[in-house]
């Protein structure tokens, strides 16, 4: 059942997405090296949980019938893959470059949404980014999450979460940060 307000057709055209943009991913020279996998039932939890996220975003943040511009989605998107982090070793995982692979992932996904790049120009500032997406925890995503897990991605439930004040006070900060390197024009 997909999440309320969205039909199952957009939730398999989003899951459809997170899988091509997965093997754009896996096919780039730099991460085929290391040996990561990607379940494709995996495209349909990322699917679930950013159109509830973004569904229960817009409650709490936009005034009713409006619509989240691309930049606020680009940033839910982001903080969706970090929460799931679909890529997970296929093998060994001692490589220093493990690190960044989701949060990596999570700006493709990012820049295949609003369809601007959010990389900073130099090392240290890509690296910083990148760290403060590792540790994402979004609890009101923890059922859906352990529900595609459990069924490989094929859901019952239907789904309408309610963010905390730490969700909240965290997804504004993300959309801020992406606001403000699109308005910074070093996108």
């Amino acid at each position: 059942m997909p999440v309320v307000g969205k039909t199952a057709a957009e939730i398999a055209a989003r899951a459809a997405t997170f899988r091509r943009l997965a093997q754009i991913q896996l096919e780039h020279p730099d991460f085929a090296a290391l040996n990561i996998s990607f379940r494709p039932e995996t495209a349909n939890i990322l699917a679930e949980c950013y159109f509830a996220l973004s569904e229960a975003y817009k409650i709490e943040r936009l005034p009713p019938g409006s619509r989240t511009n691309w930049i606020k989605a680009a940033a839910l998107v982001a903080a969706t893959v970090c929460a799931v982090n679909p890529l997970r070793p296929a093998g060994r995982s001692d490589s220093l470059e493990w690190l960044y692979i989701n949060p990596q992932f999570a700006l493709l996904c990012a820049y295949g949404h609003a369809r601007s790049v959010f990389l900073p120009d130099r090392f240290d500032e890509k690296r910083r980014f990148y760290q403060s997406f590792q540790n994402v925890v979004l609890p009101s995503l923890a059922p859906i999450i352990a529900e595609g897990n459990a069924s490989n991605g094929v859901f019952k439930s239907t789904w309408k979460i309610t963010l905390s004040d730490s969700e909240k006070s965290y997804l504004d900060l993300l959309v801020s940060s992406f606001v403000l390197l699109d308005e910074s024009g070093r996108v």
